[in-house]
């Protein structure tokens, strides 16, 4: 008889742990697709980093460089 309900309490688990599985493959799987949909995605404003185009070197060029004294 303990065998039956170790049995039966182990096909519980077992099936909880499957449910618990599935539900966040799907979420990621959603997460990804939404993702994919986004135009503005990755991050936001104030993590950009800033580089120097091209353009930009030319304009500091005549600018002064100021020498320590």
């Amino acid at each position: 008889m303990i065998e039956m309900v170790e049995g039966f309490l182990a096909c519980l688990g077992a099936a909880l742990f499957l449910g618990l599985m599935l539900a966040e493959v799907k979420s990621i799987i959603s997460r990804l697709a939404s993702r994919l949909d986004d135009k503005d995605s990755g991050a936001s404003e104030g993590d950009h980093t800033h580089f120097l185009v091209d353009g930009d070197s030319a304009s500091q060029s005549s600018m002064p460089i100021h020498q320590a004294k």
